[in-house]
C-alpha cells in the first residue's frame, strides 16, 4: 500500500499546480468510477497506482468545493443576522473592541435559517463584555465577505483568513438578542488552559510592553504586541522569535518533563 499511498498524495499536491477546480460535476461523477477502477485493477499494482492518483486529486478537489461552498452569501452582506456559536479563539482586547474567532452553529435571517459559514471573525465594538473561550453566544452580527489588497507583495489578508477557515467578518450589533447561552465547560480545554495561564501573566507582569512578549513566548498569544514592537522585531531581525519561540518553549519543556518523568521512576536517588 506504500506506492498507492504515495500515488493519493501525488495526486492531492497535483491539484494544487491547476489554475481553477474541476467541475464539481465532473469530480461527482469520476468518484464512483474510481472507486471501480481501484476493485478491478487490485491485482495491478502499477494500474492501481494510477487510479489512486487521480482518487487523490478528485478528494482534494472534492474538499475544495466543499470549502469554497461554505462562505457567506453575497446577498446576505449587510444585513443583520442572528447567530448563535462559540467563541473559538482567545479574545483580542483592547479599549476600543474585542476580537474573536466563532465557530457558527446556526444563523438565521428575519427568522428564516439560512446556510453559515462554518468561522467568522467577529468584532465587539462597544460595550462588550468579558468573553471567554469554549463560550456559547447568540449575537446580532452584520456580516461581509473578506476582502484583501491586490497588490503584488503585500500582505494578503484574504488568504490568511482562507487558511484559518475564516469565510466571513463582521462586528456585532447593539441588540436585546446579544447574550450568552452557556458558559464553556468542557470545551476546547487547551485554549480554556492558554486563556487561563495569560490571565495570570496580566496580573503579574504590570509593565504593558512586557506583557505582550511575554504572552507571545508562553501561550502563542501576539495580539498585545504593539506595532512599535514589531517594527523593532523586524529591523532587528528577530521577530521570528515571537512567532515561533511560544512552540520551542512548549515542546523543550515537554521533552524535560518526560525525560525527568524517566529518570526519576528508574532512579530514587534523582529525587
Amino acid at each position: 500500500m506504500i506506492l498507492q499511498t504515495v500515488a493519493f498524495v501525488a495526486g492531492v499536491v497535483l491539484l494544487q499546480y491547476q489554475s481553477e477546480l474541476p467541475k464539481l460535476l465532473v469530480v461527482l461523477g469520476l468518484i464512483p468510477l474510481t472507486g471501480l477502477a481501484i476493485w478491478l485493477f487490485r491485482r495491478h499494482s502499477t494500474l492501481q497506482s494510477l487510479v489512486f492518483l487521480l482518487a487523490g486529486f478528485l478528494w482534494a478537489a472534492l474538499q475544495g468545493h466543499q470549502t469554497l461552498s461554505s462562505g457567506l452569501d453575497p446577498t446576505l452582506e449587510g444585513e443583520d443576522l442572528l447567530v448563535k456559536g462559540r467563541v473559538f479563539s482567545l479574545p483580542d482586547s483592547n479599549s476600543q473592541r474585542t476580537r474573536f474567532e466563532f465557530q457558527v452553529e446556526s444563523m438565521t435571517y428575519q427568522g428564516d435559517p439560512v446556510s453559515p459559514p462554518k468561522r467568522l471573525l467577529v468584532s465587539w465594538y462597544k460595550n462588550a463584555p468579558v468573553i471567554s473561550v469554549g463560550e456559547q453566544w447568540q449575537l446580532l452580527l452584520r456580516l461581509k465577505r473578506p476582502h484583501g489588497l491586490s497588490n503584488a507583495g503585500s500582505f494578503d489578508y484574504e488568504r490568511t483568513l482562507f487558511s484559518r477557515g475564516i469565510r466571513a467578518t463582521g462586528y456585532v450589533r447593539e441588540s436585546h438578542d446579544n447574550h450568552r447561552i452557556a458558559p464553556a465547560g468542557s470545551v476546547d480545554l487547551f485554549n480554556q488552559a492558554r486563556e487561563h495561564i495569560g490571565k495570570a501573566l496580566d496580573e503579574q507582569v504590570h509593565n504593558a510592553s512586557a506583557v505582550g512578549i511575554a504572552r507571545a513566548l508562553v501561550i502563542g498569544d501576539r495580539s498585545r504586541i504593539s506595532s512599535a514592537q514589531w517594527e523593532l522585531f523586524r529591523q532587528t531581525g528577530t521577530n521570528h522569535l515571537m512567532a515561533i519561540s511560544g512552540l520551542h518553549i512548549g515542546i523543550v519543556s515537554g521533552l524535560f518533563f518526560f525525560l525527568g518523568k524517566g529518570l526519576w521512576r528508574r532512579f530514587y536517588r534523582g529525587c
